[in-house]
């Protein structure tokens, strides 16, 4: 005879996961939000931010729950009964408590994921700056699994279910978790953009939890358009047939009739060719910029402004540095797919302002000063009409090594010794780091505007 005690405690202890989870889920989310008072209070809809986010975090527990609860409906007894499956299903909830409790102390998003390709640089980023919170990132979750192991206690004799309570019990519980994984009857589940009603974009992203977004953020990537979805195919020759005929360049402009290359402007020619620098600055937004109406960091800057091109209201639409090499050299806006720098198909005979300056008999190169590899900087520029690439390798000597590599003084440095020794006319695209997390420089080289060397900087 099987007790009624055995039939519902299984159920009851993981009711019980399921409800700590949402209450520290909530905690977690009304913390965020008396951080971020004043933008809360300002789109008006408090109320709408906590359903919102009960009803994301409900998504959340039943994705979580509905693998254990369809196993206790599917497998036979005598299995049900046994250590492993007790063990598995122990294993399941703490290792889910762990991942909720870690993602939400760390708040990951995309970005976050897609840096998991580049370990050495993130576990670097992370000893450099956010040692301290790295510990209490990874020393909560795990008292809280170690809590959580001690809580629960799955006896094999209670997953004992007659076929009539997995009927009446098992599978309602499986149907409702099923809704409330979609939290929604209609003809899509809910995603991150069903609730927002905000223009703040900080405020239609705190009803989310943190191992929902990174996981719909994986599930975004795997379906990630390529860019060429549900347009038909054309041949290469036809192509350039079409772009030929939409650009409305006059077809002696171009350097090939069988190519999309094509010259404008001013085709005149200097009497001597112009060596070309171009510094792209990480990270370095206008309110750091004073003649940009920020901070009065930049005076070096600012006092270039006067004396060229000045351009005030331009706008990157790419969200890493990479989409912004990418457009520089190659004039190739972000789209849909990966950044060019990482796409097969662009390793080799890709164009890029390179190629062009090559065939007038420029030297090209690459000056960095971290590690080359990153974001496959240094394969895809030599490969790509580049001459030289200069990454944290090729420095013997520097004055100061950060994070993400040496200095920008040690970084101009080595750039302007090249420049000097080279003979030919060049092109030189220097790309810097200091101003990336955790925004590491040298002491006594740079007059300090706040009192602390390196203030919190929220981005």
């Amino acid at each position: 005879m099987i007790k009624l005690d055995s039939l519902i405690r299984p159920i009851a202890q993981l009711a019980w996961l399921v409800i700590s989870i949402l209450v520290f889920l909530g905690l977690s989310r009304t913390g965020l939000m008396i951080w971020q008072w004043d933008r809360v209070m300002n789109s008006g809809d408090l109320v709408h931010l906590f359903v919102s986010g009960l009803r994301m975090d409900i998504v959340l527990v039943s994705q979580i729950m509905l693998l254990p609860i369809l196993a206790l409906i599917l497998i036979p007894t005598r299995l049900l009964c046994s250590g492993l499956f007790t063990g598995l299903i122990l294993l399941w909830c703490v290792v889910w408590s762990y991942i909720v409790v870690f993602m939400e102390l760390i708040t990951p998003g995309r970005i976050f994921f897609e840096y998991l390709d580049h370990p050495q640089e993130v576990s670097s980023l992370v000893y450099g700056a956010y040692l301290p919170t790295a510990i209490i990132g990874l020393g909560l979750p795990a008292i809280t699994a170690l809590l959580i192991l001690k809580k629960l206690r799955f006896d094999g004799d209670r997953f004992e279910f007659p076929v009539s309570y997995r009927f009446v019990v098992l599978i309602p519980v499986f149907l409702m978790l099923s809704l409330g994984a979609r939290s929604t009857l209609g003809h899509r589940p809910v995603n991150p953009s069903t609730f927002a009603k905000s223009k703040d974009q900080l405020v239609n992203e705190l009803f989310l939890n943190s191992t929902y977004s990174l996981l719909y953020s994986i599930y975004s990537l795997r379906h990630e358009d390529s860019g060429d979805s549900g347009l038909p195919e054309m041949e290469p020759e036809e192509v350039i047939r079409s772009f030929q005929y939409i650009s409305t360049v006059p077809m002696d402009d171009y350097l090939n009739q069988q190519s999309t290359h094509h010259q404008f402007g001013d085709h005149s020619k200097p009497s001597s060719p112009k060596n070309i620098v171009i510094i792209v600055e990480e990270s370095l937004g206008a309110r750091f910029v004073g003649s940009l109406g920020g901070l009065p960091v930049t005076p070096n800057l600012d006092a270039w402004s006067n004396k060229g091109l000045w351009l005030t209201n331009l706008y990157a639409t790419g969200i890493r540095s990479a989409r912004g090499l990418e457009a520089i050299v190659s004039g190739f806006p972000p789209s849909s797919s990966r950044s060019v720098l990482k796409l097969g198909k662009s390793q080799g005979n890709f164009y890029t302002m390179a190629h062009t300056l090559s065939g007038l008999g420029y030297r090209n190169y690459f000056v960095y000063g971290g590690e080359g590899h990153f974001d496959n900087m240094k394969g895809f520029f030599l490969s790509n009409g580049f001459d030289t690439a200069i990454d944290i390798n090729d420095y013997d000597e520097f004055e100061f090594k950060g994070t993400w590599g040496v200095s920008d003084e040690d970084l101009f440095n080595r750039a302007h010794s090249i420049m000097l020794e080279e003979q030919s006319p060049f092109f030189t695209l220097i790309f810097t780091s200091s101003f990336h997390s955790p925004y590491e420089f040298p002491d006594a080289k740079i007059e300090l505007v706040d009192e602390e060397k390196i203030p919190s900087i929220t981005v």
